[in-house]
């Protein structure tokens, strides 16, 4: 795995979850969630993207990252 992504421990929606974690350049977290409704982005400022992604988006946010 890349060094700037690691699996974590986290809570979503007040349950308990695992994210993965990915730092950019300047070393901001984002964290990537897996739900059923489709890909859930936690930007650095620690706010939920508004709503679910496709896997494309997903792809197209990470890779602008």
């Amino acid at each position: 795995a890349p060094e700037n992504v690691r699996l974590i421990p986290d809570f979503l929606d007040g349950k308990s979850t695992y994210a993965l974690e990915m730092l950019n350049e300047n070393g901001d977290p984002m964290q990537v969630y897996m739900t059923e409704d489709g890909v859930l982005l936690r930007l650095s400022n620690g706010q939920l993207l508004d709503k679910p992604l496709t896997p494309t988006e997903t792809a197209q946010k990470i890779a602008d990252f």
